[in-house]
Order: structure tokens, then C-alpha cells, then sequence
């Protein structure tokens, strides 16, 4: 088996599909997670609506909005814990909304995607809680285990170098079936902000790359000092925040090729929080 990145094996390719007929719209990027023994994906708000979170008009020129997403993923079998097998480019067609049946036709009631608690669709995340009939055994999703993400020593400052890890590609012209590690970098301080907990990034970004996770690899040699002596950690992974595309409310910001990171602590856990409960 050939030598994958397990963060690779985490992102999601999106194809977003039209309500009724189920044409193709648009491309877009997004990655599975777990919290608390649940499984979601996680992707824009303005990816499941085709939307722009901020200014609410609609992206398609027809005006069209998706009801399925078609899903490109892969699923691995595991073995005490650690991958033997990775299952080649699976699809899997996913709905946006919750129906009923009335006179033998589909009439749909409610969407599947949660929202922030607070903030609503000013924050330019969701998550859908996938069912155990998401994938068939013997094979497993591999993702981002948020709680686990948690117990890192997380530090992010101005100029550090992050990857944006989406789908920017056409499927024909991309090399494989598998993400883009886009290089970016921190261009504000993300610890500081105003109303919205986001940050930019300097980087080329290209459309496709919407709900991509956003990567930190630590190459610095960090120690610690444990119950069992010192601990040596060098190129730790860590996910830094979910990828929303450039900032197209404003010109300038648009055109200066700064991109939006939103920062998962504040964002993705209290949706992740809100659709655990549901």
C-alpha cells in the first residue's frame, strides 16, 4: 500500500448537487470529524447554500441551491488501531434536507446542517452528523477527532506557515483522488479580533478549496517533561481552523488574496456541541 498522509485520508471532496434536479452546481472541499463518539462533516454554510454568509445573495447565476451533496472520500480498514487498508475513492450521495411524503411525492421540511448556537449563519460553518450507515463495515472513516485536538498545545501567531488541504483541482486534471496542501500564511494576529473569531491568510487559494481544514505542521522541536522523563516532539500536526474562501464583501480584502481561517475552538465546537444535543 502506498504511503498516505492520514490528514489526506480526512478531506472530503464536495459536489453540490441542485434541490429538484439534482444537476451539478458546484465543487467545494470539506472533512469528516468526531466528537463525543459521533461522526460529522463539516463544510461552509455558503457551501450548503450557496450563499455568501455575508452579505446572504445568492452565488449561482441561476439562483439554484443544493439538496445533495455528492460526496468523494475515502475509508480505511483498521487493525489495532493503525491502517492496513485504504479503500480507493468511495462516493456517497448525501441529503441536505429532511422530507416527507405527501401524495407520493417528496415535499422537504427541514435542513440537516447545524448552525452556530449563537451566531447563526454569520459564522460560515456546519456540521452534519453522519448515521452508522454512512460507511459499511469492515471499513471506517478517518477523521479529525476534535477532543483529541483539544489536548494539543495550540499556538498560532502572525507569519506562521499553515496549509489550506482542499480540492482546487478539476478531477480530471488533478494528479489523484486525493487533497491539495495549499501553503498559507497568518497575515493577522489570531488571537485578536473584533466580532467574528476569525483571522486572515496570505495565500493563492483557489475556488473548490471552501471548508477545507487548515493545517499547522510544527517542524520546532518542543520539550516537555513528563512522569517518565523528557518528551521530544518535533512536526506535530494540528488542525487550525476551517477554510472559507476570500472575503468578498469587501473589494479591497478581496483583491489583496487574503482568505478567511475560522478558528475552530470558537467556531466548529460549539455547533459540534449544539448538534451532539440534537
Amino acid at each position: 500500500m502506498a504511503t498516505i498522509h492520514e490528514n489526506s485520508l480526512k478531506c472530503v471532496r464536495i459536489e453540490m448537487l441542485a434541490e429538484i434536479t439534482q444537476a451539478h452546481l458546484s465543487w467545494a472541499s470539506g472533512f469528516f470529524c468526531s466528537w463525543k463518539g459521533k461522526t460529522f462533516l463539516i463544510t461552509n454554510w455558503h457551501v450548503v447554500t450557496l450563499k455568501n454568509f455575508q452579505t446572504k445573495e445568492t452565488l449561482h447565476p441561476s439562483g439554484a441551491v443544493p439538496g445533495f451533496f455528492n460526496l468523494h472520500y475515502h475509508s480505511v480498514i483498521k487493525e489495532n488501531g493503525k491502517i492496513v487498508s485504504n479503500h480507493e475513492a468511495v462516493s456517497n450521495k448525501l441529503e441536505l434536507y429532511q422530507y416527507e411524503i405527501h401524495e407520493e411525492e417528496k415535499v422537504y421540511t427541514n435542513q440537516k446542517w447545524v448552525e452556530h448556537p449563537t451566531l447563526g449563519n454569520n459564522v460560515d460553518i456546519v456540521a452534519i452528523e453522519l448515521s452508522d450507515k454512512f460507511v459499511t463495515a469492515p471499513y471506517e472513516l478517518v477523521t479529525f477527532d476534535i477532543e483529541s485536538e483539544l489536548q494539543k498545545d495550540k499556538t498560532l501567531q502572525i507569519m506562521d506557515n499553515l496549509f489550506v488541504t482542499g480540492f482546487p483541482l478539476n478531477t480530471s486534471t488533478t494528479p489523484n483522488k486525493y487533497p491539495i496542501y495549499k501553503s498559507a500564511t497568518i497575515a493577522s494576529e489570531p488571537d485578536v479580533f473584533s466580532e467574528l473569531p476569525i483571522f486572515y491568510v496570505d495565500g493563492k487559494t483557489k475556488a473548490g478549496m471552501s471548508g477545507s481544514p487548515v493545517i499547522k505542521k510544527d517542524d520546532i522541536i518542543k520539550k516537555s517533561v513528563t512522569k517518565t522523563g523528557i518528551h521530544l516532539n518535533q512536526g506535530r500536526i494540528e488542525l487550525a481552523g476551517i477554510y472559507s474562501g476570500r472575503d468578498r464583501q469587501e473589494e479591497d480584502e478581496h483583491m489583496a488574496e487574503l482568505g478567511i481561517v475560522w478558528r475552530y475552538q470558537e467556531c466548529l465546537i460549539p455547533i459540534l456541541e449544539k448538534a451532539y444535543s440534537h
